[in-house]
């Protein structure tokens, strides 16, 4: 019955320590037994795990109140202990019921889309920043798209090289799935990833907006944040790039999001002013 899982020992802590270095599982079964503050233990855990991850909760205690709180912090379900082989039967059987379906929606990444005003004025440069900041200073899994297909520099910024078939993918929508982009991504140390094409600029290089639901939709499930530069151009995709980040984010994600960018372009340095903003102190500009 196990087949592929993993068995750890040491709660949830161990599970912290664990996946803040590891991807994350599908299902995750953690115990959380004798621990004075359970909520706050489950909130760092729901930070280092990776969107689309079911979290069950294992505990010693009979209480509704817990568990209703449990549930609100995006636990898929708590189970009181002693367990039995029919109960962890029943808890690793694959389901699909609407509940389920809306805990999921509150575990999507983040989705952050950037366009200049003007060519020239550091679009990129923030995106990527941003991006690199999020993957190896907070820990989070980022997928950085480009979606200036022709002339986007993004990659150029990590001196990589991308990998074909992202313009085929966003061409063909419906073969866009996980399997499909992990193939045309480049990875950029353990926790970021690049998607973008350099494509000839004589040909018309041309993609229905639907294709950006489906790849933000698949990336969404797979990555903490979604850091997207958009060409400013007025073709209906790139619109719907921008219409779908606002839409994932609420009032305080707004917030941040412009405060981080406006300390990023008042400072010097990019990464210095991204830096300081999740860091929550004044930046130290580079000397000129």
């Amino acid at each position: 019955m196990l087949g592929r899982c993993a068995i750890m020992r040491g709660g949830i802590a161990k599970a912290i320590e664990y996946l803040s270095e590891q991807r994350s599982p599908l299902l995750l079964l953690v115990d959380i037994s004798g621990i004075d503050l359970p909520l706050s233990q489950i909130q760092i855990l729901a930070d280092v795990c990776e969107p689309g991850t079911t979290v069950v909760a294992l505990g010693d205690r009979n209480d509704v109140g817990l568990y209703r709180d449990l549930i609100e912090a995006g636990v898929a379900n708590y189970v009181v202990k002693p367990l039995s082989r029919e109960l962890l039967t029943k808890i690793l059987a694959p389901k699909v019921a609407a509940s389920d379906a809306i805990k999921a929606s509150l575990k999507l990444g983040k989705i952050v889309s950037f366009v200049g005003a003007r060519g020239g004025v550091g679009t990129t440069t923030v995106a990527a920043n941003l991006a690199w900041y999020l993957a190896n200073r907070q820990g989070r899994r980022v997928a950085l798209v480009d979606l200036d297909l022709q002339s986007g520099d993004a990659a150029l910024l990590f001196n990589a090289e991308l990998t074909p078939g992202f313009r085929d993918a966003l061409a063909n929508p419906l073969r866009l799935d996980h399997i499909l982009l992990e193939r045309t991504m480049t990875k950029i140390g353990e926790r970021l990833f690049v998607l973008g094409s350099v494509e000839p600029f004589h040909d018309n290089v041309q993609f229905d907006a639907s294709a950006i639901d489906v790849l933000f939709s698949a990336l969404r499930s797979q990555f903490h944040y979604i850091i997207v530069d958009v060409p400013r151009l007025l073709a209906p995709a790139y619109r719907r790039a921008l219409e779908m980040a606002v839409g994932a984010a609420d009032d305080d994600a707004w917030a941040e999001t412009a405060a981080a960018v406006a300390r990023v372009q008042a400072s010097r340095d990019s990464r210095e002013g991204v830096s300081a903003f999740f860091e929550k102190r004044p930046p130290q500009w580079t000397a000129s």
